[in-house]
């Protein structure tokens, strides 16, 4: 019996012991453990040798004074805004130094360096889009014709083609109150078409139907309305163009229908060597010139598979934000996409700009980076860029309104019986007539404005 005693008072003291672990050694050990002044990693790792360990002071790189940045170069009233060059009227394009802009501009873009790569060497293209085939055009037929423009029978200096989709009634409306309501600039004429494909529904018809009675400048063919088939949509444009003779122009642009046109500069840089680009028909790279680009494999929007494209370099081409060509050219590469298989080549601006291009036989000579080309200037001002792509955000209305304030102020714009004064001063060169429903951007703290957005560099002292 006595054992028995022993070992009952023997359980009672673990039961016992047991129960003060868990209401008070416990939970003091889990605090200790947990709290963030605790000390536990010391007891798993051990310490260094501190013998040649001394943190007295940081590294010298993070020690030593620094110069502060410059401030960025404030306009006033006395400031000269030509632009100088080593030879006055010429080559003022050449090399010309910029920084970003709140406008999303992609000016440094235009005049950053050449990336060469050894190992890449464009040379000719796959067989697949050597060879020609049996003639046939983009589009079978036209749903919605640009009546405003075809009605008049007229010459233009420059229509712009502006790819679009049955659904952005918003940025078609974007451009019509800005960039796009302008009619002319100094007697050349401007015109704008957008190049819609088939709507999913019939809602959204109807909607682009109405659309198209009340501006008369839509062209919307068979060709789908999607990502994929962009190539056939602006094809289906430079078809338009080839087809209707009546309806002339001496420049035909391809843009997006989230883009800001710079009328003047267009303006100016065309008309100043015009005989030149007609006499020797290119492209004209005016958002951004790319000589070395590869095919994207994998699953990205832009890739391009193996079977598609098998080689590995593309010709040079010119980005699809804006392309300028004269109409000579336009017929030459509308004449190749007839006799060419696309296929599920679906890169619009690598098809149309360099494999069609290509085709021609005639090199990069078809082909101009136009901030990098010798050329003329009639008008000595920094102008800034051709074109704004204001299109990355949701706040589409907003960016718009941002970037025409800019493209308003290098004119000055007349509207009805009223004239508008633009506060740069290229505003007394350019005289712009415009349609009664543009938007006139206000001019309360111009000056800051283009202080903030429109700065730039001269040329020769780099300042």
């Amino acid at each position: 019996m006595k054992w028995i005693t022993c070992y009952v008072g023997f359980l009672v003291f673990l039961i016992f012991f047991s129960w003060c672990s868990v209401l008070y050694i416990l939970p003091y050990l889990k605090a200790s453990y947990m709290t963030p002044s605790s000390k536990e990693v010391e007891l798993v790792i051990p310490k260094q040798d501190n013998g040649d360990f001394n943190s007295t002071s940081p590294p010298e790189n993070f020690s030593r004074e620094v110069e502060p940045p410059k401030p960025a170069k404030q306009f006033t009233d006395s400031d000269k805004y030509l632009i100088e060059s080593e030879k006055s009227g010429t080559n003022m394009l050449l090399d010309l130094p910029l920084r970003f802009s709140g406008l999303r501009s992609k000016e440094v873009e235009l005049v950053m360096p050449k990336r060469h790569k050894e190992d890449f060497n464009f040379t000719s293209l796959p067989e697949n889009f050597s060879r020609n085939v049996e003639p046939q055009k983009p589009a079978k037929h036209f749903t919605i014709r640009p009546e405003q423009i075809e009605n008049t029978n007229s010459s233009y200096f420059v229509i712009f083609l502006v790819k679009s989709s049955c659904l952005f009634g918003t940025r078609r409306n974007c451009v019509r109150n800005t960039w796009g309501a302008v009619t002319e600039v100094n007697g050349k004429r401007f015109a704008v078409v957008f190049l819609i494909g088939v709507c999913p529904d019939e809602p959204s018809q109807a909607s682009v139907q109405a659309e198209s009675e009340k501006f008369g400048d839509i062209l919307q063919s068979d060709v789908s309305d999607g990502y994929r088939d962009l190539a056939d949509k602006v094809l289906s444009g430079y078809q338009w163009v080839y087809y209707h003779p009546k309806v002339t122009s001496d420049f035909y642009a391809s843009t997006d229908d989230d883009c800001v046109i710079n009328l003047a500069l267009i303006y100016d840089y065309f008309l100043s060597n015009q005989k030149q680009f007609e006499a020797e028909p290119a492209v004209h790279c005016g958002f951004r010139y790319n000589e070395y680009e590869r095919p994207v494999r994998g699953s990205s929007k832009y890739s391009v598979s193996k079977s598609i494209y098998p080689f590995d370099a593309f010709p040079p081409f010119c980005h699809g934000g804006l392309s300028v060509m004269p109409r000579a050219h336009l017929s030459d590469i509308y004449r190749q996409a007839e006799i060419t298989e696309r296929g599920d080549f679906h890169l619009e601006d690598v098809y149309i700009n360099g494999i069609l291009r290509s085709r021609l036989g005639k090199g990069n000579a078809t082909i101009r980076r136009t901030y990098l080309e010798s050329a003329q200037r009639h008008v000595p001002l920094y102008l800034g860029p051709f074109m704004w792509h204001v299109g990355y955000g949701i706040e589409i209305e907003e960016n718009f309104d941002f970037a025409w304030r800019v493209v308003f102020n290098l004119m000055t714009v007349k509207v009805n019986n009223t004239s508008f004064t633009g506060f740069w001063p290229s505003s007394k060169y350019f005289h712009a007539s415009a349609r009664p429903y543009i938007s006139i951007p206000s001019r309360v703290g111009i000056g800051t404005f283009f202080n903030d957005n429109f700065g730039f560099y001269k040329v020769l002292s780099g300042s």
